[in-house]
Order: C-alpha cells, then sequence, then structure tokens
C-alpha cells in the first residue's frame, strides 16, 4: 500500500477560512442514560481537530454511532456534544440532521476554528464516494498512526515479532491468523480455554505485563473494543505503543486488505 498523504502536510494557506469536511470515528459506549462511558475514540480525535481549528478552518464533523436501522433517537450523536466541547475548549454545534439545506446554513455560518458535528451518518456508508468530491483528501493523525503501527507492524517488524490473536468472534479472526502465520515468530492463540486463567489473573495483570514489555522496548498495539476498555480502567493505556481504534477495519488492515476508504485518500 502506497503511503497516504496527512493532514499534518496542510498549512494555514490550505486551511484558514475552508470548509474541512472531517469523517471520524465517535462511536463510543453510552450507558442507558445516554452518558459516554468510555470517551477513548473522542480524546483520539481531538489533535486532528484541534490542527484544523489552529489553522482557521471550519470543522465539520461527522461520525456513525451504532448500527441503527434509519434515524433512530437512541444512536444520536448529542450526547457528544458536551465532552467534545470540554475538551475542545469551544461551543461545538450540533445539527439535526447530516443533510439537507438546515446543514447547508449551519456550514455557511460556521466561524474560523468552529466546529460543526452532524448528525449520524451511519445510514450514508460509502467512506470513499466523499474523496471524489473533496480535494486534497487526506488522512488525520489517528488514521495515519493507526497506517503507521499497522502497516509497519507487518510489513517491517523488530525482531522476534510475536503477535497474540484473540476475542470471541472467531469467524472474523481466520484471515488475519492466517495472514500472520507466515509472518510471526510466535503466535499466540486465545479463546474459551484460557477465561479461567484470565479469570485469576484479572486483566490488570495482563495489560501491566504488557506495559513493563512497552518499557522495555516492544512495540505493543491493544485492539479491539473490551481490550481496549480494560487498557484504560487500569489507568495504563498511555504506556502502550499505540490504542487502535479502528475496530474491524483495523483487522482487515493486518489481514492485508485493501480499504476503500484509505485507498481514496491522496498518495503522499
Amino acid at each position: 500500500m502506497a503511503t497516504k498523504r496527512s493532514v499534518g502536510t496542510l498549512s494555514e494557506a490550505d486551511l484558514k477560512g475552508k470548509k474541512v469536511f472531517l469523517r471520524a470515528d465517535l462511536n463510543v459506549p453510552l450507558d442507558d442514560s445516554q452518558k459516554i462511558t468510555d470517551d477513548t475514540r473522542i480524546r483520539a480525535s481531538v489533535p486532528t481537530i484541534k490542527f484544523l481549528m489552529e489553522k482557521g478552518a471550519k470543522v465539520i464533523l461527522a461520525s456513525h454511532l451504532g448500527r441503527p436501522k434509519g434515524v433512530t433517537p437512541k444512536y444520536s450523536l448529542k450526547p457528544l456534544v458536551p465532552r467534545l466541547s470540554e475538551l475542545l475548549g469551544v461551543n461545538v454545534v450540533m445539527a439535526n440532521d447530516c443533510i439537507g439545506e438546515e446543514v447547508q446554513k449551519l456550514a455557511a455560518s460556521l466561524p474560523d476554528g468552529g466546529v460543526l458535528l452532524l448528525e449520524n451518518v451511519r445510514a450514508h456508508a460509502s467512506t470513499e464516494g466523499v474523496t471524489k468530491y473533496l480535494k486534497p483528501a487526506v488522512a488525520g493523525f489517528l488514521m495515519q498512526k493507526e497506517l503507521d503501527y499497522l502497516v509497519g507492524a507487518v510489513a517491517n517488524p523488530k525482531k522476534p515479532f510475536a503477535a497474540i490473536v484473540g476475542g470471541s468472534k472467531v469467524s472474523t479472526k481466520i484471515g488475519v491468523i492466517e495472514s500472520l502465520l507466515a509472518k510471526v515468530d510466535i503466535l499466540i492463540l486465545g479463546g474459551g480455554m484460557i477465561f479461567t486463567f484470565y479469570k485469576a489473573q484479572g486483566h490488570a495483570a495482563i495489560a501491566k505485563k504488557l506495559a513493563e514489555i512497552t518499557a522495555k522496548g516492544v512495540t505493543t498495539i491493544i485492539g479491539g473494543g473490551d481490550s481496549v476498555a480494560d487498557v484504560e480502567k487500569a489507568g495504563l493505556a498511555d504506556k502502550m505503543s499505540h490504542i487502535s481504534t479502528g475496530g474491524g477495519a483495523s483487522l482487515e488492515l493486518l489481514e492485508g486488505k485493501t480499504l476503500p476508504g484509505v485507498l481514496a485518500l491522496d498518495d503522499a
């Protein structure tokens, strides 16, 4: 896969006063009272948003949340606005839809450095179509980091190269396992038979061990919703090399698949 151009290559002249459409992943877990229970994905998007704000861009932020079939209030992005506003230091404007005349008016009235959050775009499935209309199309800092670690980890790994693959959905891991088998020195698989040991040791013990080996120079990439949440709860997220928020897309990247949304970006 060719190296992709990053948002960091854009200057203030490229961005000041310009409307920038930023497709982020703000798919955070919410409890029954619509409170955010883990804001990792929001915080991971902040550096790119702040970079654009500081360059005077008008940031139009889009994300999906959950898997609603059509417009469902339960999956509105409105509960994210207070936390986003707090992290960015500005009042984030919330649209009631992701398309239409109202959205166009809100985007037109956005000041330089302002942020507009569109409503859930899950129904609009394409990640690559929009890049045909907006140029330049570049990777944000989070995507660039994901690509650097996930592609680099497999293409040019430090030796010895070990991979640990676990999770409950084995069917989604077969391709990853087959791809990694030809590249790793050690492949460790987890599954139902080791849950007893997990319970005895506790997730914190595993996180602490990963933090220890990271400090010794081992590259540690944590992926998967439950794994990320456990590392966050242990207070050790900043001790890992990289916390991957890419979900299933990250696994496809490790499997060697081409992601349409990444392929559509401008080459560096």
